[in-house]
This record gives C-alpha cells, structure tokens and sequence, in this order.
C-alpha cells in the first residue's frame, strides 16, 4: 500500500525534530556558543559581580594566523576523467576547469563563501552550496538584425526575448547553524538524507516558484527577528514593526535514499509539502560540501564534529584568571594613604591629591587605628611562571609556533626551524581536508553545470599544444565565433596567418 503525502510529512517532521535535539545536544555538550563568544573576546561575568574580567584574546589571534596558511586566495580547479575510458578529451577537460575557475571567480563569490565557512568549520562546520538560480532580464539585443554567418555555418537563431543574467551560479556559505544532520555517525558517504532550515522574508517566500502555486498565497509568518516583542494589542506603529521583523522559515530536505527534494513550514494552515519532487537536474546527492576537521568516532558517534578550538576554551579561561591575579596583585602593590572624614574639605580636593595609576586613599575613622595588613600583598611568583607555562601549553595545543604568534619560542636559528616544521605538519593535515573540500565543490558544482549551462560563457583558456590549438580552430563554434568577431570573409585569412606567425599564435592562445 502506497503511503500518502501526510504519513510522509509526519514523519519526516519527526526525524527533523530529532536532528534539532541531536545538534543541540551536541551545542551543550562541547560549549559551541562558549567557544563562539571566545573567538569574539566576550567572557561570561560572574553574577553580581561589578569587576570586568581580563580578556587577552589569544583565540582570535591563533585562529587568524591559521587561515591564511589553509585557504588559498586564489582557486585553481583540475578536471580529470574518471576510470579507464575517457568520456571527454583535452580540450573538453581544459573548457571544463576554465568554466569553473570563471565561475568561481565572478565577484569572488567563492573565496568570500569559503572564507566564512572555514572560519565556522573551527567551532562546527564549514559549509558550502552549490546553487543554480536562473534569473533572466531582458535582452537589449532582442530586435538587433540577423547577423550574417560563416558559409557552410547554420544561420544563428533569432535572440530571445529575455537572457539569463550572469549570476546563474553560485558558490554559498550555509550557517552551519541551520544544518540538519541525520543521527547516522560520522561517515557522511552512508547518510540517508540531510537537510537546512531556511530563512527568509514573507515577501520573498511568497514569490518563490518552487512552491506549489495554491500553498504561496496562504503562507503566513512563522518566525521573528525579535520573539520578545509580541504585545497582545498593536497599534499601528507597532504593527508596521511587527510586519517589518515577521519572518518565514522553512525545511529544504535533500532525501539521498529516495532522490526526492521536499520543502516544508510549520505553523500554517495546510499541512502540506511546499515542495516535493525528484532531485533537479545537476544534483547527484545533496548539493552542500561539508568541511569536518575532527570527526566523533566515539564513545557515541556523531555526525556533528569534534570542534577543532574545543581545548582552546580551558587555556584561554586560565590565562584570564592568571591575569585577573597579577593585575589585582598590582593594584595591591599601589601605594597607599590613610585619611579622614576632615582631611579634605571636599571630593573634588581629594581627587586632587590621589594618583589613580599608582595612589589609592583609605578612609578611616581614627588614625591612632589603620587598618592590619595580613599575608603578602606583593605578586606571587607562581602566578608569573604559571603564565608562561600556560603559554607553553597554548603553543602545544593549538599547534601555532611562538614565530606565528608573535613570540619567540626558540633560543636559536635551528630551534626556530624545528619548532616551524612541527607546526606545518599540523597545517599539511588540515589543508588536505581543506583542499579535498574544495575539489568537492567543485565537482559538485561542474555536475551542476553540465546539466543546466545554456548562458554563453567568455573564459581563458591556456595549455594547449600546437596540434590541440589547431584542432580546437577547427571547431564550428569557434569558426563561427570568429566569423561574428571579425567578418566570415576574414577567417581564412586570420587563421593562415597564425600558421606563419607564431606570435600571432601565442597571442590568440592566452586572449
């Protein structure tokens, strides 16, 4: 008996309930957002306390030292055919990287995604998505002339009435936050399904196409910017802001088993799929690429990661306190006077005299009675060599060489190597799991291509040998690009003149 769209529904409701409970869990367990504020240099303060902590922040500056070393500024894609048979030769493969490096740079869309997401794959997951979103806008050429073409050549199709713009394809930065991630351990190869919840306006969901027509027009908010504002009784500029921060989220469900996409929302008055089809053109599985450091492996297994920063948090905790002691310690040592009610005839006198760097007044009664002092009220010396301790075990931790970081930890030249080396193994590790990331991207993204190009492309192409160079100039499309660039009479011409003129042909080759 075949099950019906709300069973379905149901259930997949219940296994995106237990991926929240999984992922919050997980927030708990390894102190996600704890570590979150440490990298922004916001420390929890003590109840009642009216003290502001010391906060040196070695989190942010560790992390920004490791970056540079893990992503490139400038991706370069290589795309080989797979197996023993080639389903594509040279040129194709040469098209086929030039397209994606094309691609990859338009705005520096993917160096900016990336760089956001490896910065969140130190506390949970980088994330990347490959996306296909064909906007078109009218065409300027829509009423220019037929052009006229090389003979032997088809006659060119009329324009269209609208083109594609050139922002069909995009490389973007998913929160990890939002990621839904089956409770199916670490191997993400065997994950049956994986999902997001999606953010948007009310405005904007309601023009979305990929929901169903009669669905969109019901559509209500179901989410705020701000939860804390919801008077019973609005007035009209309470609603205005009401109407401004109302928001609308929704599921998007990639089920990998099934090749079946499903969007979803709660809170409205259907209870219905949005969406639910077979997986576009161009997606094999799912369209995200995960970047995981560290993985769970046990004693529960975990699709969520082992955060890379998460033995950062106590060094960064102690050292704090360290510090919070040595600059009490100071503020003991500051010279201190005794004076009475009647020293100073006013406030503005006493402040006068007192030196607030290194001068504190204590108020007593009776100078026949100072105060007693007990114990030492110089610094302690273990807390100046617990510090540098504690810097020592930074290095050891989080695998940044004192040389990084600012501070030598090396007596001479070859210690400062040794040390630099063992450090670089550590980045070798995370720059392969970095640079296979990418390639999954990428390949990820070329499959989207190769299913859904139909936007004409200008890209470089470079490498080629004589004889490959030739064979491309031969090709229709590349005649007929030439015969529409410089006149049909010309192509026979320009192309033995590169024969001659091995100038020429360098030149032509790298435009």
């Amino acid at each position: 008996m075949a099950e019906n769209h709300l069973t379905r529904l149901h259930r997949w409701q219940t296994r995106v309930d237990l991926a929240r409970k999984l992922r919050t869990d997980w927030e708990l367990a390894y102190r996600i957002k704890e570590l979150e504020l440490a990298y922004l240099g916001k420390q929890a303060i003590e109840e009642g306390s009216d003290q502001d902590p010391v906060w040196l922040n070695h989190f942010f500056a560790t992390l920004q030292t490791q970056k540079p070393a893990l992503l490139p500024r400038t991706t370069v894609f290589q795309v080989k055919p797979k197996g023993g048979t080639k389903p594509f030769g040279t040129f194709e493969s040469k098209l086929m990287e030039a397209v994606l490096t094309s691609v990859a740079q338009q705005d520096d869309q993917l160096f900016d995604a990336a760089s956001l997401a490896l910065t969140q794959a130190f506390f949970r997951l980088g994330v990347l998505k490959m996306a296909y979103d064909p906007r078109f806008e009218p065409n300027p050429q829509a009423d220019a002339p037929p052009v006229e073409t090389f003979p032997g050549l088809p006659t060119p199709s009329p324009e269209p009435e609208e083109v594609l713009t050139d922002e069909v394809y995009r490389f973007e930065w998913v929160d990890a936050r939002r990621m839904l991630l089956p409770n199916e351990g670490p191997n993400m190869r065997t994950w049956g399904w994986i999902g997001e919840e999606i953010e948007t306006t009310l405005e904007e969901a309601k023009q979305d196409t990929r929901f169903r027509p009669g669905l969109r027009r019901q559509l209500t908010a179901n989410t705020t910017l701000d939860p804390q504002t919801q008077p019973t009784t609005k007035t009209s500029e309470q609603q205005d802001r009401a109407d401004e921060l109302a928001r609308f989220t929704y599921v998007e469900i990639w089920d990998i088993r099934e090749k079946r996409h499903l969007l979803w929302a709660t809170g409205q008055v259907f209870d219905e799929f949005l969406l639910e089809e077979p997986f576009p053109d161009g997606v094999e599985d799912h369209p995200y690429a995960l970047l995981r450091f560290l993985p769970i492996l046990g004693p529960s297994p975990s699709p969520w990661p082992l955060p890379l920063t998460y033995n950062w948090l106590p060094l960064q905790q102690q050292y704090n306190v360290l510090r919070q002691m040595q600059l009490n310690a100071a503020k003991a040592a500051a010279r201190k006077f005794l004076y009475e009610p009647t020293t100073f005839p006013d406030e503005e006198e006493l402040d006068k005299f007192v030196s607030p760097a290194d001068m504190q007044g204590v108020q007593v009664n009776d100078m026949t009675r100072p105060p007693l002092m007990f114990g030492e009220a110089s610094q302690n010396v273990d807390v100046q060599r617990n510090v540098l301790v504690l810097r020592d075990d930074w290095r050891i931790i989080t695998g940044a060489s004192g040389t990084r970081i600012g501070e030598p930890d090396a007596n001479t030249a070859t210690e400062a190597v040794l040390t630099e080396q063992a450090s670089a193994l550590r980045d070798t590790e995370l720059r392969q799991l970095v640079d296979k990331w990418m390639a999954h991207a990428g390949k990820k993204m070329l499959q989207l291509i190769r299913q859904t190009l139909t936007l004409d492309l200008w890209v470089q192409l470079r490498g080629f040998s004589d004889t490959e160079f030739k064979e491309f100039l031969q090709q229709p499309a590349v005649q007929q690009m030439l015969a529409l660039q410089m006149g049909p009479e010309q192509v026979p011409m320009f192309l033995a003149a590169l024969d001659v003129h091995p100038t020429l042909q360098q030149h032509f080759r790298e435009r």
